[in-house]
């Protein structure tokens, strides 16, 4: 499966657009594998939040959703 469709439902399941169990059901994965997807997602941005990270102070870049 493409990484941008793994995004996209890692995406959909964090804004409770859809369950763990329905995206995977729908495009035919387990339900493993998009939790294995979403925490590797959550965990990669909390270090990316880390203190000491490139670009943390003032970083301007991001502007979703009204965030940045």
């Amino acid at each position: 499966m493409p990484v941008e469709t793994r995004l996209q439902l890692v995406l959909a399941v964090l804004a409770h657009e859809m369950t763990v169990a329905e995206a995977a059901r729908r495009h035919g994965v387990s339900a493993e594998s998009i939790n294995r997807w979403r925490n590797r997602f959550v965990d990669v941005g909390k270090a990316a939040m880390e203190d000491g990270m490139p670009g943390k102070a003032g970083s301007q870049s991001v502007n979703a959703k009204g965030m940045g």
